[in-house]
C-alpha cells in the first residue's frame, strides 16, 4: 500500500510544486521599473488565500537518466492536469487530477482533500486502475467487478502527512532567489518573462533539483526508477552539457484579477518540461472532511481479505491457466503447535486468537501482534500471521497476492513465479513470487495457507525474504521453517531465482 500512496502523492505533489516553484521572487530590484513592476506582481500573487486553479504538465525525462526502458515505455512523457481551489480562511484545499502517460493512455484520476492533519485521496477510480488488471491477470472474469462493493461504501483514503499545510498547497514560492533577474526579464504590457539559456541555466542548477526532488515524495517512491531518476537533477544539471538549455517562466496578469503562467524548461538529453497554470482569486465554499474516508491499515487489511463472491456477481473459480499455473501436488503444511529443537533459531509465540495455537518466528526479532494478525520482523525476513474467514487455503493465498500486486511489487521489477501448489481438498496452499528490482534487489514473497476448523477460517503465513542481505544463519532458519511445516521451503523458494 505504502508504494500505492506514493505514487499517488507522487502526482499531487508534481503540479503542485512546479507550480509553487514557477514563481521567482526577485530580492535585486534597485531601480528598474520593469523589475520593480514584476516583483510588485510575484508579491500579489504570492498574497493570494482564496482561490481557484487550473494546470497543465507534461514532463519528460532525457536519456541520461539510468532508467529502463520499460519505465520509458510506461510513463516517459507523462502528463498531469488539476483543477482545484486553495482557502486559507477554511484551512483546504481541493483538487482533481488526471494522469495521462506515453500516447495520451489514461492511467488514472485521483480526487483530493487536503487539511492541516490529512490528505484525503478518491480510492474508486484509483482502484479500478489497480485492481482490475490484477484480477485480469489471475484469470478472473472482471465484467461484473464492482470497487464500490469491494470497498464497501468508503470511497477515500486518509494518510497523514510530514510538515505543514501551507507547505503542501498550490502556493508560491523562489525558484531564482539572489539572482539578479534583469539582465534576464522582459515585458510587453502586462506580461513578464524570464529566459535564461545555455550556462546561465546552471546558475538556478540547485533550486531546480530541489523542485524536481519533491517529484519523488512518499514511502517507497525513491527505490522507484522514476523517484531515483528525478532526485539527482541537480548534480546532473551542474555537470551537464547545457548546449541548447533554455528556462522561461511567463507570468502574466490577465483580466478581472486573474493570473497565468507558462513554463518551460528544457536541457537536451536530461529533461523537457512544459507547464501551464491559472489562479483566479475567488471566495471559496469549505468542502470539509469526507466521512466515508478508511485509514490505510484498514484498507491493506480489507484488500487482504477480499471475497471474490462479493465483489464479483456468481461464482468465482480459482483460475486454472494464464498467469497463475494451479498444481494439486502439495500434501502436508503445518503451520500451528509445531516442536522446536534445543538449538533453534525460532521461537514459539501464541497466536492472537480465541484459540490456543502456538506458530514460529524468528527468535530475537521485533514483534507486532493485535487480534488476529502477527507481524514479525527479522531483517532479512519478515513475517505474516493473519487468519481470513469464509474462504479456502487457495483462495487466501491467492488475496495475499492480489493485495501486494496492487500495493507492494514495483511495475518494472521482473518476476518469476511459482506454481500455486495445493491438494484435492484445497485446505493447504503455497506460492512463491520472485522479483528481481530495476535497482538489482531480490525479493521474494512467500504465500502459506492451512485451513484450521476450530478456526473456522484459514491461517496464513505471508514472507519476505531479501536475499541480498541474507546471512548463513537466514538459510538455516528457512531450512528449520521447512522442516517444521512439512514442506521444503528451501527448494521451494531457490528453484525461482
Amino acid at each position: 500500500m505504502k508504494r500505492l500512496i506514493a505514487v499517488l502523492l507522487l502526482a499531487a505533489l508534481l503540479i503542485g510544486t512546479l507550480a509553487a516553484c514557477s514563481l521567482i521572487d526577485d530580492l535585486f530590484g534597485g531601480g528598474n521599473a520593469d523589475v520593480e513592476d514584476y516583483h510588485a506582481l510575484m508579491q500579489e500573487l504570492s498574497a493570494l488565500t482564496e482561490y481557484m486553479f487550473t494546470g497543465d504538465v507534461t514532463l519528460e525525462l532525457g536519456n541520461q537518466f539510468d532508467v529502463t526502458v520499460d519505465l520509458f515505455d510506461e510513463f516517459n512523457p507523462m502528463n498531469f492536469s488539476i483543477t482545484g481551489t486553495v482557502s486559507h480562511l477554511h484551512r483546504e484545499m481541493v483538487a482533481s487530477y488526471q494522469h495521462r502517460a506515453a500516447g495520451g493512455v489514461r492511467m488514472f484520476d485521483m480526487d483530493t482533500l487536503l487539511t492541516d492533519d490529512f490528505m484525503y485521496i478518491g480510492l474508486v477510480s484509483l482502484m479500478e486502475y489497480t485492481l482490475a488488471p490484477t484480477l485480469a491477470s489471475i484469470g478472473i472474469d472482471i465484467a461484473d467487478f464492482s470497487v464500490r462493493a469491494m470497498l464497501g461504501g468508503y470511497e477515500y483514503l486518509m494518510v497523514p502527512y510530514e510538515g505543514t499545510l501551507t507547505d503542501m498547497m498550490f502556493a508560491p514560492t523562489e525558484l531564482t532567489a539572489g539572482l539578479d533577474i534583469e539582465p534576464f526579464l522582459t515585458r510587453v504590457g502586462d506580461t513578464f518573462t524570464i529566459t535564461l539559456t545555455g550556462e546561465d541555466v546552471r546558475t538556478i542548477s540547485d533550486e531546480m533539483g530541489a523542485m524536481l526532488e519533491q517529484f519523488a515524495h512518499g514511502d517507497g517512491m525513491g527505490n522507484a526508477p522514476m523517484g531515483s531518476a528525478l532526485d539527482d537533477v541537480s548534480s546532473r544539471l551542474a555537470i551537464a552539457d547545457l548546449t541548447g538549455a533554455r528556462v522561461q517562466v511567463v507570468t502574466a496578469r490577465e483580466r478581472e484579477g486573474a493570473f497565468s503562467q507558462n513554463i518551460e524548461m528544457r536541457v537536451p538529453g536530461l529533461i523537457d518540461m512544459q507547464a501551464s497554470f491559472s489562479f483566479v482569486p475567488q471566495w471559496i465554499t469549505p468542502v470539509g472532511a469526507p466521512r466515508n474516508a478508511i485509514i490505510e491499515d484498514e484498507l491493506e487489511e480489507l484488500l487482504r481479505n477480499l471475497d471474490f463472491n462479493v465483489i464479483l456477481s456468481g461464482d468465482t473459480e480459482l483460475p486454472t491457466d494464464g498467469e497463475v499455473v494451479v498444481v494439486t501436488d502439495l500434501g502436508i503444511l503445518s503451520l500451528v503447535n509445531p516442536f522446536l529443537l534445543d538449538d533453534s533459531h525460532l521461537e514459539l509465540i501464541a497466536l492472537p486468537v480465541d484459540v490456543t495455537f502456538t506458530v514460529a518466528v524468528v527468535a530475537d526479532s521485533d514483534l507486532t501482534i493485535a487480534a488476529g494478525d502477527l507481524i514479525v520482523d527479522a531483517d532479512a525476513i519478515e513475517m505474516r500471521y493473519t487468519v481470513a474467514t469464509s474462504t479456502d487455503a487457495p483462495e487466501a493465498v491467492m488475496m495475499s497476492f492480489a493485495a501486494d500486486r496492487a500495493e507492494y511489487f514495483l511495475s518494472d521489477s521482473r518476476f518469476n513465479m511459482s506454481h500455486l501448489r495445493t491438494n484435492e481438498d484445497r485446505n493447504v496452499a503455497a506460492l512463491a513470487v520472485a522479483e528481481q528490482t530495476a535497482a538489482g534487489i531480490t525479493r521474494i514473497s512467500v504465500y502459506l495457507a492451512s485451513n484450521l476448523a476450530a478456526l473456522d477460517g484459514v491461517l496464513r503465513l505471508d514472507m519476505r525474504l531479501y536475499l541480498d542481505i541474507f546471512t548463513d544463519v537466514d538459510y538455516a532458519i528457512l531450512d528449520e521453517l521447512g522442516m517444521l511445516f512439512g514442506m521444503d521451503l528451501t527448494d521451494f523458494v531457490m528453484g525461482l531465482v
